[in-house]
């Protein structure tokens, strides 16, 4: 595995950056567990090919704009497991077109009417005053935007506790829940283990997804909901990876070390802006185990085997 440079494809994936803002909250950092080594690989008797990711290397990021010199630093509060399985598969997506009878049992699952019209990027429809985008490519990720709301920017990326909307007022979280169980069991997904939040006038409902029993960073469905049980916001994946070859794990006590690394304050010496101020966010750290988390390389977005800290 190679990482390379900044993700090329940052600006086209817009649900999977918005889906990872809750993977802060809920896992402290993640690491791809992948063993950098082509020649480990070939010992532990895997034929797979060698992976160049561009993004996934390090931390899920949290959408939105940067602000000012914030960074993470992470400290260890509990015991790592010691032994790593011996090697976990890569997890890739049809790479197909979205079919248009996935794209209609999304709308209608939203409450969207009208015909989805496809483009040379995915599939689009206008429904009132909300627009729904299903992209083509790897993992088929969509989103939901009502276009009467995105005048408060927090609300189509809330990372961040924001102050009541004037003339939005919360459902209840019952019907909230309510509304988001009912949209994920129109999709086929599991409502386990929802996480909630209301803010603003709104509730924001967080699905996490798994593949073949790992937990799957950054690819979990994210709904918010305002009045009247109204989806005004929502992203996720139409798509369902299936597992490929498999690769050697490094050490949870290495991808701790890498995470450490990838938080330093260093990389921001470069483009601090004056006068402003450097913060430290510190993370503690109590376990860790192997799951998964999405990454992208040349074909387009993958689930990759990952150290997922709590």
């Amino acid at each position: 595995m190679h990482p390379e440079g900044a993700d090329r494809t940052a600006t086209r994936l817009l649900a999977p950056v918005a889906v990872a803002a809750l993977v802060v909250a809920v896992v402290a950092g993640a690491t791809v567990a992948i063993r950098t080594s082509h020649r480990s690989s070939q010992s532990a008797g895997t034929k797979a090919p060698l992976l160049r990711l561009t993004s996934g290397s390090g931390t899920p990021a949290t959408p939105g704009p940067i602000r000012g010199g914030n960074f993470r630093r992470y400290v260890l509060a509990g015991p790592l497991p010691s032994v790593p399985p011996a090697a976990a598969p890569v997890y890739r997506f049809d790479p197909a077109s979205a079919p248009l009878d996935s794209v209609r049992r999304l709308a209608s699952a939203l409450g969207l009417t009208g015909t989805p019209q496809h483009t040379p990027d995915g599939w689009h429809l206008r429904s009132g005053a909300r627009q729904l985008t299903v992209q083509d490519g790897a993992g088929w990720p969509w989103q939901l935007i009502d276009l009467v709301e995105v005048s408060s920017p927090r609300l189509v990326h809330p990372s961040e506790p924001i102050d009541p909307v004037p003339g939005l007022h919360a459902p209840s979280t019952s019907s909230a829940e309510h509304a988001a169980a009912t949209l994920l069991q129109a999709l086929g997904l599991g409502a386990q283990d929802l996480l909630i939040n209301e803010y603003g006038g709104v509730v924001e409902v967080r699905a996490p997804r798994r593949v073949d029993a790992k937990p799957a960073a950054g690819f979990d469905t994210h709904i918010v909901i305002g009045t009247g049980d109204r989806v005004r916001y929502g992203s996720g994946w139409l798509g369902h990876p299936g597992a490929t070859g498999s690769y050697p794990l490094i050490t949870a006590k290495e991808a701790f070390e890498r995470l450490q690394a990838q938080s330093s304050p260093l990389m921001l010496s470069c483009c601090r802006a004056p006068g402003i101020a450097s913060r430290a966010m510190t993370l503690t750290v109590t376990g860790a185990r192997v799951g998964l988390m999405v990454a992208t390389d040349e074909q387009g977005s993958l689930l990759v085997p990952a150290w997922l800290f709590a």
